[in-house]
């Protein structure tokens, strides 16, 4: 028996939790176990928020605690054709349904409604090593940073669409994102799938930061100069999740 009291008003402790992500998506550079947990984070959190998973009473509880484990296949650093499998933690904490870190993502629901939530969010990114494979030798690291942006969020079941805009604050790619998702849960009562599909808009600086290669490290690589410009890639989420039976205390 887990023992919740310690914690200021109600908590609902999810234990167990098993997040299976299948994701393929051209825009993500982890080699790191670690660092991969940047990418199958947003695969969790559109599991957390998708149509049918919530459960109406969170809305009225002051804390809600959820531990899992997230498991994937990503690509081993930004536009590799390599992909690898790995498994990260899956951990999100929602105080009073406004406060919340889900994955890399701490925000607040500033609206709050039914269908619609929206607010300012801060989101960890991870970056790229030279090391993750011989093919970078020569271009230099692209370091971790913090994204400063908001998202408005729409649910309708068994449909959930997400707009968000993201720009580096630290020292990492330096660049803007914008992303666009809609996906809807299928009709099974179990296991719980959770489909989508979305679209990723990448400033100049973002491609220049992954995809660029500037003087020194033509000189370095061996590899021509290149001026990467502002770009549109796509991508696709398959989610399953195992629910365990809930304790509230």
């Amino acid at each position: 028996m887990v023992d919740l009291k310690d914690l200021t008003g109600v908590a609902s402790l999810l234990l167990g939790a098993i997040t299976v992500a299948i994701v393929a998506i051209p825009a993500s550079a982890e080699m790191d176990s670690l660092e991969r947990t940047d990418l199958w984070a947003d695969t969790a959190e559109d599991i957390d928020e998708a149509p049918g998973y919530e459960d109406p009473r969170d809305t009225r509880r002051k804390w809600v605690l959820s531990l899992g484990l997230a498991g994937g296949v990503s690509p081993e650093y930004e536009g590799s054709n390599s992909y690898d499998f790995g498994l990260g933690p899956n951990f999100s904490i929602v105080w009073r349904d406004t406060i919340f870190y889900k994955g890399k993502t701490l925000g607040a629901n500033l609206i709050r409604t039914k269908q619609f939530k929206a607010g300012p969010i801060l989101s960890w990114t991870s970056g790229r090593d030279e090391d993750d494979d011989n093919k970078l030798d020569g271009l230099g690291d692209v370091d971790s940073s913090t994204e400063a942006g908001a998202f408005i969020l729409y649910r309708n079941k068994p449909l959930r669409f997400r707009l968000e805009a993201r720009q580096d604050i630290g020292s990492g790619h330096e660049g803007a994102l914008v992303e666009f998702s809609g996906g809807t849960t299928l009709p099974l009562k179990k296991p719980f799938i959770f489909v989508a599909l979305g679209t990723t808009w990448a400033s100049d600086d973002y491609m220049e930061s992954f995809f660029g290669v500037n003087r020194k490290q033509s000189e370095r690589s061996g590899l021509r100069t290149y001026n990467a410009d502002a770009g549109i890639s796509f991508s696709y989420h398959m989610g399953s999740k195992d629910l365990p039976e809930e304790l509230v205390y």
